[in-house]
């Protein structure tokens, strides 16, 4: 029974302690970095791979060389 009842109380205060500070600051946190590294791992359709292959060619580069 103790086991039981102790974890509840501590799991429900953390989540509800947590949860507000947390949930404000994530939105307005979120948009900045996208719209500021727009070129760092978010990029889809065909830019994507041409990305993705300068960066194995500068790697191999730096490796050959």
């Amino acid at each position: 029974m103790f086991p039981n009842q102790a974890p509840q109380p501590l799991g429900k205060g953390q989540a509800i302690t947590r949860a507000p500070p947390h949930g404000a600051p994530n939105p307005p946190a979120q948009p900045p970095p996208l719209q500021s590294k727009p070129k760092v791992y978010r990029i889809t359709g065909p830019r994507r791979c041409e990305v993705k292959r300068e960066k194995l060619q500068n790697i191999h580069r730096a490796l050959g060389r």
